[in-house]
């Protein structure tokens, strides 16, 4: 752990006047990186907990082993629209290897869940994601 002084979810609450769901994900990721909150769409490096907390969720949600490999972390991660006419998305998160991206999406609020979502993040992430039926998880 580092030397950052971690702010209460009340503080930042009070401080950012965001809603729950967000203070939730700022104080997460500031847990994973252990240090400040990144701007968006920054690539960052998890500390050495960071690390165990994000292979611990990636095997229980995958079921599958963690890959090898150096990797980055990002809050926010902007998916660019495939033209002009298309919105864009930006996932809470993404653990990127060289060989795959991983995309996260914390909900904690049922209000703002949207259908279209989850199904949208993979369509832009890569063209040919499409081609197979995407694998969720809900923990």
């Amino acid at each position: 752990m580092s030397d950052f002084e971690f702010e209460s979810m009340a503080a930042l609450l009070r401080r950012l006047k965001v809603g729950r769901e967000e203070a939730l994900q700022r104080s997460l990721t500031s847990l994973i990186l252990g240090g400040p909150y990144p701007r968006w769409n920054c690539r960052s490096k998890p500390d050495r907990d960071g690390r165990s907390f994000l292979r611990s969720l990636y095997e229980h949600c995958l079921a599958t082993p963690w890959p090898d490999g150096e990797f980055e972390f990002v809050d926010e991660y902007e998916l660019s629209p495939r033209n002009d006419d298309e919105k864009g998305g930006a996932p809470d998160w993404a653990v990127i290897w060289s060989d795959r991206v991983w995309i996260i999406e914390l909900k904690s609020e049922a209000s703002s869940h949207r259908p279209t979502q989850i199904p949208q993040y993979f369509e832009l992430a890569h063209p040919t994601i499409t081609q197979t039926a995407p694998s969720t998880s809900r923990i």
